[in-house]
């Protein structure tokens, strides 16, 4: 017999056997079967409340941005706004300076709330590892020698 007529042969007594299957073998495939699709839902609906749980995030950090910005820019339209009043009137170096001062405290509050960019990171060495270091031969990836400066 060659390897083909022996597979052939083997292909059907396995068709044979799944024609006979029990309905107990049935049900416990059926049972395999439901659980995935349940593990594959669950798997669906936790990206789903992930992805709308990113997207709310998302959405509140413009918000917030906006909301900042529009702060910001009625602040300087009512420092305009106060400027035109005054420009009617004459006033005196000294007003003038008092009245700036008024604006300035009022968006003064603005500045504690910018951002500011972080501090970076001191690197210390000890003197013998500096010296160890600098006295060691060291050469770069392209070849160069530091190992004399």
């Amino acid at each position: 017999m060659s390897g083909k007529q022996s597979f052939t042969k083997a292909l059907k007594k396995y068709q044979a056997t799944l024609g006979k299957a029990s309905p107990s073998n049935e049900a416990v495939e059926q049972s395999l079967d439901s659980e995935k699709e349940k593990e594959a839902k669950k798997k669906e609906e936790d990206n789903k409340k992930k992805k709308e749980y990113e997207k709310k995030i998302k959405e509140e950090e413009v918000r917030k941005e906006g909301e900042g910005r529009e702060e910001l820019i009625s602040e300087i339209e009512k420092a305009a706004q106060s400027a035109e009043k005054v420009k009617g009137k004459d006033m005196t170096f000294k007003e003038h300076c008092k009245e700036f001062e008024k604006e300035f405290k009022n968006l003064s509050h603005l500045e504690e709330e910018a951002p500011r960019p972080k501090k970076k990171r001191k690197v210390t060495m000890k003197k013998k590892t500096l010296l160890r270091f600098l006295s060691s031969p060291f050469q770069a990836s392209d070849g160069r020698d530091f190992s004399k400066a």
